[in-house]
C-alpha cells in the first residue's frame, strides 16, 4: 500500500475484512487493530529513507491461536523502543505493541529494508511479552 498518512486506516480494514471473514476472528479484532495502526503508522513516519515515500508492505498469518501481523518498510534501521517524557505526545507506539503481544521483533529483507512482526494471542489467551528480539533472515514472524 502507498506510504502515506492513510496507510494505518487502510491496514486496519484490511485485517478487519479478513477477520470479519474467518471463525472467531473477531477475538483478534481490537489488540490487532492497535497492533496494525502502529505498525503501519511506523513504517510510513520512520521506514522511508531520505523521506522518498515507497510501498508499505502489510501481511497477516491468522491460525486459531495466534494472529501475526508482519509490516514491511523500506529503511534497514531496526524499531526503536523508547520511553517518552511523561508529557510527549507521541513515543509509545512499540511499547503498546509489546504490551498487546506475546512476541514481536523484526528481521532485515532480502534486497532492502525490514519486516517488523508481532504475534497476538486471542482475547483471553497466554501472558504477554515484555521484550522484542530479531529475527534471523528468513524467520521473520516464526
Amino acid at each position: 500500500m502507498p506510504s502515506t498518512a492513510r496507510a494505518p486506516r487502510a491496514a486496519r480494514q484490511l485485517l478487519g475484512g479478513l477477520l470479519e471473514r474467518v471463525d472467531g476472528g473477531g477475538r483478534f479484532a481490537e489488540d490487532g487493530a492497535l497492533v496494525v495502526t502502529e505498525l503501519v503508522s511506523n513504517a510510513v513516519r520512520h521506514g522511508q529513507p531520505g523521506g522518498a515515500r515507497r510501498l508499505v508492505f502489510v501481511r497477516f498469518d491468522l491460525a486459531v491461536d495466534r494472529l501475526t501481523v508482519e509490516v514491511h518498510d523500506a529503511s534497514p534501521l531496526p524499531p526503536c523502543e523508547v520511553t517518552p517524557d511523561a508529557m510527549a505526545q507521541a513515543g509509545r507506539g512499540l511499547l503498546l505493541v509489546r504490551a498487546l503481544t506475546t512476541s514481536w521483533g523484526w528481521g532485515p529483507r532480502e534486497g532492502v529494508g525490514k519486516a517488523v512482526w508481532a504475534v497476538l494471542a486471542p482475547a483471553g489467551g497466554p501472558p504477554r511479552s515484555r521484550s522484542a528480539r530479531r529475527a534471523a533472515p528468513g524467520q521473520v514472524g516464526d
